[in-house]
């Protein structure tokens, strides 16, 4: 009977446990009722691993506590799995330890104390007979204490703010890895703590069924990290030969409108000597008394002249406007406001191009609504039309991306407008705030940016160039990640931020 207790109040402790580091080491946050359910989940567990059922036999108890505990955490939180899975595993690891050094602290003082009182000798290190009361007594205090432990580990400064590394890449192999050996050690010491006799055979059941959801794990992000790699390239690889062809078409405009401007400056000049000729003629044939129908000839010719002029600026302005082509979306509205936008630069001599990957369609039906795309695409191109005019160059360009990248969708702006100020990256989404207030920003466009993303749990990922066409780009990946990140060449210019990562290149 105390036996059972025993056995219960053991592994109600460690998964009581294990799942407060797994809510600490991710900065989970969790309700009253998500609480309530999870010390349910543990009691149930505990009276299932206690009662020996066949399904949780010894020692596939903490292959399958672990893996009953990952499944509750997906039922009740939205978590990835790639990062419940290395995070729980860490947390299970760290329970147990906390488990061994809780135990002998526990047991000595037992041993020292209330034995001695008791009088009767059940504190027994040859033979434990788990069925003596006092044993109930001792796990459970264990049990206090591990959860003690627990709460006071997350005091000490370096970890107040949980466990970062176990959001890199490679965390869930290091934590397979750590549970592998804390897994068989915790057994092995159980079966000879316990006397309880353990196949070998159990234990290389264990370690293949880690190694293999290693494997398993490690080759799923291998594959994902190889497809982004290729992706990355691809888009790289387009950027480039855009940036080339549009480097290339500016170049050929620098020379057509030098020749342009020299022919047009040649003809206009000798159009107004004509026309300065045909007045001297005109006034010498009132001077000689030409005849009125040839004065009227003259004063016609005059007029025609001027009306030439007049016509062939006219249509040399017509003719100077740029053409603009975009490729289509499928997506009725969004080519709309695309065209809408691409006529805006164009009249303020912006060079504009669009490049539209994978289905646009599929975006506005599974990824974000097509609304909210709408806003999204008009608020981060009229940033990227301030910031230029906000400090013009002797080339304006924007580019914008939409669609497929890797293994998800994005947006995405580059300008070659002014860069950002540090200060205003740190505060983006805190406030309203903008490059230029007196050019037309007002700050609200990305406001309901982060709006977006957090809705979306999408990400922000700005990246600042150092030279080349474009000076920066402002992307919102739909990654599920509701990240805030920043790429730049002067990541000495950013303090250590919880809403942004700064990486340097």
């Amino acid at each position: 009977m105390f036996e059972f207790g025993v056995d219960a109040v053991r592994a109600m402790g460690t998964l009581l446990a294990s799942l407060y580091i797994f809510k600490r080491s991710v900065r989970q946050q969790v309700t009253n009722k998500q609480t309530m359910l999870s010390v349910l989940f543990c009691m149930v567990a505990a009276a299932l691993y206690a009662a020996a059922v066949p399904w949780l036999a010894r020692p596939s108890t903490y292959l399958m506590e672990c893996l009953l505990s990952i499944i509750f955490i997906l039922l009740i939180i939205r978590r990835k799995i790639n990062t419940v899975i290395p995070a729980y595993l860490f947390s299970y690891c760290v329970s147990n330890i906390l488990y061994y050094i809780t135990v002998p602290v526990v047991t000595v003082i037992f041993a020292a104390v209330i034995d001695p009182l008791l009088g009767k000798g059940y504190i027994n290190y040859d033979i434990v007979d788990l069925n003596q009361p006092v044993y109930l007594l001792l796990y459970s205090a264990v049990c206090a204490l591990q959860l003690l432990f627990s709460a006071l580990l997350f005091k000490i400064r370096r970890f107040k703010n949980g466990f970062p590394f176990l959001f890199e890449r490679g965390s869930a192999i290091m934590a397979l890895v750590f549970a592998g050996t804390i897994v068989f050690f915790s057994t092995q010491l159980n079966a000879l703590s316990m006397q309880r006799n353990t196949s070998a055979m159990d234990y290389y059941i264990a370690g293949i069924a880690i190694a293999g959801t290693g494997i398993f794990i490690w080759s799923r992000r291998g594959l994902q990290a190889y497809r982004r790699k290729r992706t990355r390239e691809n888009n790289e690889k387009l950027l480039r030969r855009e940036n080339t062809e549009l480097q290339r078409e500016i170049c050929q405009l620098k020379e057509n409108e030098e020749i342009f401007r020299i022919a047009n400056h040649s003809i206009a000049h000798r159009l107004n000597a004509m026309s300065r000729r045909v007045a001297e003629l005109l006034e010498k044939s009132q001077e000689y008394n030409f005849s009125a129908e040839f004065s009227r000839e003259l004063a016609a010719a005059a007029v025609d002249i001027r009306n030439q002029l007049n016509e062939y600026g006219a249509e040399i302005n017509a003719k100077a406007r740029i053409d603009i082509t975009l490729p289509s979306t499928n997506v009725r509205m969004i080519d709309e406001l695309f065209g809408l936008f691409a006529e805006k630069f164009a009249a303020n001599g912006i060079k504009f191009r669009l490049i539209a990957t994978g289905s646009i369609i599929y975006m506005t039906e599974n990824i974000i609504k097509q609304g909210r795309l709408e806003t999204l695409i008009g608020d981060l191109l009229q940033n990227a039309l301030i910031a230029i005019e906000a400090g013009r160059s002797h080339v304006s360009s924007i580019l914008a991306v939409i669609g497929e990248s890797g293994s998800c969708y994005e947006l995405s702006v580059h300008d070659s407008g002014i860069p950002f100020e540090p200060s205003t990256l740190m505060r983006l989404g805190t406030e309203r705030i903008t490059t230029r207030q007196s050019g037309g920003g007002s700050g609200a466009g990305m406001m309901k940016t982060f709006e977006t993303i957090r809705e979306c749990s999408a990400s922000l990922i700005i990246t600042e160039n150092n030279g080349g066409e474009f000076s920066k780009s402002v992307a919102v990946r739909f990654d599920n990640k509701n990240q805030y990140i920043i790429k730049t060449h002067r990541p000495d210019a950013f303090p250590p931020g919880d809403r942004y990562t700064v990486s340097g290149y």
